[in-house]
C-alpha cells in the first residue's frame, strides 16, 4: 500500500512540475516553426536532369514528412525538412545525399551530407557533410566538425551555358580511403545541386529541362 502511494505522490510531482516548467517559461503550448516563402526556394524539384559523359540521367528527390523538434526555443519549436535526392540510373556510385533545411528562432541553415556506402559494403554509414548555408543571412557557415571542407560564395555563376544565381561551392580538401565513391566538390543554389565532383574525376552537371 505504501509502495502504490508513493508511486502517485511521484507522478503527481512529476506532472505539477512540467505544470511549473511550462509556467516558469511562459510557454505551455509552443508555436510550431514553418518555412517562410523565402526559405521554401530552397525546396528543389521532385525530378532533377544531370549530365554525365553526354549521357542524361535523373535524380528523383525523396521528401521527408517534417520533422519538429520537443524541445521548445524561445516558446517555439524548431523544425527540420529532409529530402534526399537518389538515382539508380549511375551503377557505379553507390551513394545517398541528404539536403536538410533546419529552422530555428535563432537560425535557418541548409545541410548537404553525403552517405558513403560502398557496393561491396566495405564502408556503410560514413556521413560526410560537405556544406552549410545560412539561408537567412545568405553566406556558409563554417562546420567545426569538417575544417577540411572549403567554402566560398560564387554569386552568379554559369553551367552549360545557363546562368544561376545565389551560387556556392564547398570542395572537400581531405580525399578518403574510398576515392570512388568521394564526393570532391558540389556546387549548389537554392535550385538544388547544380554540379557534383568525384574524386575519381566523374563530374555530375545539372541541365534544366523546359
Amino acid at each position: 500500500m505504501k509502495n502504490i502511494i508513493y508511486v502517485l505522490l511521484l507522478l503527481t510531482f512529476l506532472l505539477s512540475s512540467c505544470d511549473t516548467i511550462d509556467l516558469i517559461d511562459g510557454c505551455k503550448n509552443p508555436e510550431k516553426m514553418e518555412l517562410t516563402e523565402s526559405d521554401e526556394r530552397w525546396i528543389t524539384d521532385s525530378v532533377q536532369y544531370f549530365v554525365n559523359n553526354n549521357d542524361t540521367f535523373r535524380v528523383r528527390n525523396l521528401f521527408v514528412k517534417p520533422l519538429y523538434s520537443d524541445v521548445k526555443v524561445n516558446c517555439k519549436l524548431p523544425v527540420l525538412y529532409k529530402s534526399s535526392p537518389i538515382t539508380d540510373e549511375i551503377s557505379d556510385k553507390n551513394i545517398v545525399a541528404y539536403v536538410n533545411i533546419n529552422k530555428s528562432p535563432k537560425e535557418t541553415n541548409i545541410a548537404y551530407i553525403f552517405s558513403k556506402d560502398t557496393p561491396d559494403n566495405l564502408v556503410v554509414g560514413v556521413n560526410q557533410t560537405m556544406g552549410i548555408i545560412d539561408i537567412e543571412n545568405n553566406r556558409p557557415i563554417i562546420n567545426a566538425g569538417a575544417y577540411f571542407i572549403y567554402s566560398e560564395y560564387l554569386g552568379n555563376y554559369t553551367i552549360r551555358s545557363r546562368e544561376y544565381t545565389e551560387v556556392y561551392k564547398f570542395t572537400d580538401l581531405d580525399e578518403s580511403n574510398v576515392p570512388e565513391i568521394d564526393v570532391s566538390s558540389i556546387i549548389v543554389s537554392p535550385l538544388g545541386f547544380l554540379r557534383i565532383e568525384f574524386y575519381d574525376g566523374e563530374v555530375w552537371e545539372r541541365i534544366i529541362i523546359e
